[in-house]
């Protein structure tokens, strides 16, 4: 749920409050009470039938189902009351939250508990640092932890394998369907596909199961990820539609289905007035055969946050979906850059937007363009300049999705926000990265660059000195966005600028470097929590078809952190193929690279990755043909 639609829950619980009280006031001398979350010392003092906790009146409830909204129930003794939205977040450990709470390290007030003190009926008892909260699997915000513990399965998924659905036993791999490592598509013809393979099977940690978690009433049984080692065999592609109006793309997956996500920009479908609209299509595929479920359909019209009702855009291609990520239980964020018709002439420049889907709940309908989601929030994010390919990953370890990119303003610099499934603020934010210069200046001569890494409630974030030429640099954020230690030189400075990207392990980050072939540094993390002082040189691939110094012109890094596996995934973009490649959690050792999809080196084609409870979705757009090509991975060995 929104912001917007909280405030407004709140303001008509406010507002029936005070009817009642109203009518009350009527047939009654007696003085009215207080109304939710006024000031209060015992509970007549509150509207009944609320009640007096913490000095504030709230909601009394038993379990956190009773509660609106995100909120969760916290017992006193025998009585329970839900916190009010005031109290639900704090900044620091313990700060600003209610006495016998704790602040957890996503900066989250949740109720202390321990062998002798329980939770709320229904809730979970986790570790949080040192001590125990309650975790409420009715919360938004809580369901990632819940989800990656193995404790509780978001509408009937499987905790492991995103490729399946739910199952009480051990399951197949549903992602690919093959036997000989994987079908690798053919981008130069629809129905093309050609021999992959990938090689070897990752030594990563063990899957989770819960751990010591105890509840007051358990949920539904989850299974485990039965894969052995991380999931690196790529399912036959699925085709998106072509359509001359399609400008871009990207792609995801749910439980049960690949989805391209398209950007049309051209004349309103729906209406004959001849105006230029975007709108953001979908279309889902089967993961194993790549088989279309049906056609493209529309999702949502794009909107002009800034002017109302402005909402024409600049044709061509000034409508670019650039990234997505999916968190655990099946929310999708997708960052675009649009440019809008103002009534005779054109904005100044591109804006930057995030949109939040979440899943409908019900089957596929109409509604939902026949992939089970619907739109739930649109956030402006960039108003200056952006330059690249901006990222967007999710953060298991903070429990947001995490976008980052570059942007113009007297300089170029790096910017990092965070948000929650919702589209609500989840903080941490940082407006200019700090960097080696001392203006947090960056070098955008090229603009693949500002990828963020999540190792705990560390942030990593990636980009090119100003200070010494083709160099790349490291900056280490804490979870406030604050900077941790001084700025790490990664390795010497390459001859050319060429990208660079970041994800985290727990033991460290991957750094990736196009440095003729692709070569990374592993930056492992010391014992006070920040890096060690030099990074060590790990290693170097290159494309398995093409072989030799092949320049790659983007790549795309994700953690894997949703299936116990916790290396590093690889998405390249050879002028030849879409490549991918695995990274192990040490940073010593890979599998692949293995082709995915096939292409023929066209200009404004690009590719993006998504990685839902260890199934990763690779995906292509080809400017040629105006389509988007997706395609699943599933276990690499059984």
């Amino acid at each position: 749920m929104g912001k917007g639609e909280r405030l407004g829950r709140i303001a008509r619980g406010l507002a029936a409050a005070a009817l009642v009280s109203a009518v009350a006031a009527s047939c009654s001398s007696s003085s009215s009470g207080a109304a939710l979350s006024a000031n209060c010392s015992i509970n007549s003092d509150c509207d009944s039938p609320l009640i007096c906790a913490f000095g504030r009146c709230h909601d009394a409830c038993m379990a956190s189902r009773d509660c609106p909204d995100d909120e969760r129930c916290v017992l006193s003794g025998t009585a329970g009351s839900c916190q009010l939205p005031t109290e639900t977040t704090c900044t620091t450990a313990n700060s600003l939250c209610s006495t016998g709470e704790i602040c957890g390290t996503d900066l989250q007030c949740r109720a202390q508990c321990t062998s002798t003190i329980p939770c709320a009926s229904g809730d979970y008892c986790l570790p949080s640092g040192t001590l125990q909260a309650c975790y409420a699997p009715t919360s938004t915000i809580d369901e990632p932890t819940l989800v990656s513990d193995g404790l509780i399965a978001p509408d009937g998924a499987v905790i492991s394998d995103g490729a399946v659905g739910f199952s009480d036993g051990p399951v197949s791999d549903g992602a690919t369907g093959s036997t000989d490592g994987g079908a690798n598509a053919d981008a130069s013809s629809s129905g093309g596909s050609s021999s992959g393979g990938s090689s070897g099977g990752s030594s990563g940690g063990s899957t989770t199961d819960g751990g010591d978690a105890t509840v007051s009433n358990p949920g539904p049984e989850a299974s485990v990820n039965t894969c052995p080692s991380a999931q690196t065999t790529f399912s036959a592609a699925g085709y998106g539609d072509e359509n001359a109006n399609f400008t871009s793309g990207v792609g995801a997956r749910t439980t049960t289905q690949m989805i391209a996500f398209s950007t049309y920009n051209g004349p309103d479908p729906a209406s004959d007035a001849g105006n230029q609209v975007g709108i953001i299509y979908a279309q889902a595929f089967d993961p194993s055969t790549g088989t279309a479920a049906a056609p493209a359909q529309p999702v949502f019209y794009v909107t002009n946050l800034e002017q109302s009702g402005q909402n024409d855009l600049l044709s061509g291609t000034s409508f670019q979906l650039q990234s997505s990520a999916i968190s655990p239980s099946g929310e999708i964020v997708l960052v675009y850059v649009v440019r809008f018709y103002l009534g005779g002439s054109y904005d100044d420049g591109q804006t930057m937007y995030a949109a939040f889907l979440s899943p409908t709940g019900g089957d596929a309908g109409a509604t939902d363009a026949g992939v089970g989601l619907q739109l739930d929030k649109l956030v402006q994010l960039e108003t200056a300049p952006v330059y690249g390919q901006p990222h967007a990953i999710w953060s298991n370890e903070s429990g947001a999705f995490v976008l980052s990119w570059e942007y113009e303003s007297s300089g170029d610099f790096v910017k990092i926000r965070k948000f929650l499934p919702s589209g609500q603020a989840a903080g941490g934010d940082s407006d200019v990265v700090p960097t080696d210069s001392p203006s947090g200046y960056i070098d955008n001569t090229n603009y693949e660059c500002g990828a963020v890494g999540v190792s705990g409630d560390l942030f990593g974030v990636a980009y090119m000195s100003t200070v010494t030429a083709h160099q790349h640099e490291f900056t280490l954020l804490d979870a406030l966005g604050n900077q941790v230690g001084n700025p790490i030189a990664v390795a010497p400075p390459g001859g050319n600028d060429y990208w660079g990207s970041v994800s985290g392990t727990p033991q460290g980050f991957v750094y990736l470097v196009d440095y003729q072939p692709v070569s990374w540094a592993f930056l492992s993390l010391d014992s006070d929590g920040g890096i060690a002082p030099a990074g060590s040189d790990a290693g170097f691939f290159s494309t398995s078809t093409l072989g030799g110094n092949i320049n790659a012109a983007e790549a795309r890094t994700l953690s894997d952190d949703m299936n116990g596996q916790g290396g590093v995934a690889v998405d390249l973009l050879y002028p030849d193929e879409v490549s991918f490649a695995y990274i192990n959690a040490n940073g010593v050792g890979h599998q692949g690279p293995v082709a995915v999809f096939s292409r023929s080196n066209g200009s404004g084609d690009y590719t993006s990755m998504t990685n839902l409870n260890g199934s990763f979705v690779v995906s292509l757009y080809l400017a040629a043909t105006h389509q988007t090509l997706v395609s699943a991975s599933g276990c690499s060995s059984q």
